[in-house]
């Protein structure tokens, strides 16, 4: 593996990086369908138990009905979310295997990211297949496939843009800690060659109170700046000068277009983007998370 043979392979790496990223969501988003479902489960069969004995009464019967019929949906619910989790573990474990340790090509690499979109999309919709299950209807279309592979993009930019801010700040930080680090080795190095050359014996004695009255001068130049008395003389003399010299003519006004996007107007386009992104990504998964047909059993004795 030379330093060619990673650009040679970027796309097999960029779309295995991808379908990583997805296969990991996909796996954590069934997991929390499963954790949900399983918990609303245990707590609608515990508060539906005491219903239960109105089914006695043909009068009071419908309450125990809806008590079945939420534990049938359930059941079903959960049955749907193993079918999708074992098809999936099945499906990674084939693949894997039948690499034997080699490369993967580009064509494998698209057919593993297809298959994790796919998981991903079985991941937020498997409620809506339970619900179709026990409705007797089907659910799924064109839209859920869009919806699946938009929030999966959604996702991977979000997560991708917080990588790159994160991974900037502290390049920046570690930058602005260096240029400190030699902008005052520099000063220091400077105010002690002067300070022995202006003395009149260039001793260490010397070298050492030109680094103190360098380190004086800039104490009172950073004092002179938080009070802002230099730079309003400064303006002063300035307004001064350009009133008494003005010519007829005014200057022309630059272009907006000539002037660089300025650092708020950058920060405010990448809220949005960041924005925008979570916007699809929740979306996508609010899809998925609507509530499903009851299955209503009749248990009324007829004569």
């Amino acid at each position: 593996m030379g330093f060619t043979t990673f650009f040679d392979n970027f796309l097999t790496i960029a779309v295995l990086l991808f379908t990583w990223a997805i296969v990991i969501i996909a796996f954590f988003i069934l997991a929390v369908q499963m954790f949900v479902t399983i918990i609303e489960f245990k707590l609608t069969s515990l508060a539906g138990f005491i219903l239960v004995p109105f089914s006695l009464w043909n009068r009071t019967s419908f309450l125990a009905e809806r008590v079945l019929g939420n534990v049938v949906s359930s059941g079903i619910k959960v049955m749907v979310l193993a079918v999708i989790v074992g098809i999936g573990s099945n499906f990674f474990a084939e693949f894997t295997a039948a690499l034997q340790g080699q490369e993967p090509d580009i064509g494998q690499a698209m057919s593993l990211m297809l298959a994790s979109l796919a998981i991903f999309g079985l991941g937020i919709f498997g409620p809506s297949i339970a619900s179709g299950l026990v409705a007797g209807a089907p659910q799924l279309g064109a839209g859920a496939a869009l919806g699946a592979t938009a929030g999966a993009a959604g996702i991977t930019m979000l997560a991708g843009g917080a990588a790159i801010g994160g991974a900037s700040a502290l390049g920046g930080a570690a930058l602005a800690a260096v240029r400190a680090g030699t902008a005052m080795g520099s000063a220091a190095s400077t105010a002690y060659s002067l300070g022995k050359e202006t003395a009149a014996a260039p001793t260490m004695t010397a070298g050492v109170g030109g680094i103190a009255r360098a380190a004086g001068n800039a104490a009172r130049a950073r004092a002179s700046s938080a009070l802002g008395l230099s730079e309003a003389a400064t303006q002063g003399r300035t307004a001064a000068w350009n009133a008494f010299h003005r010519t007829g003519g005014g200057s022309p006004a630059s272009s907006p277009g000539s002037d660089d996007i300025p650092a708020w107007a950058r920060a405010m386009r990448g809220q949005q983007t960041a924005r925008h992104h979570r916007q699809v990504a929740m979306h996508a998964i609010q899809q998925g998370d609507r509530g499903g047909a009851s299955a209503t059993p009749d248990i009324q004795e007829r004569d």
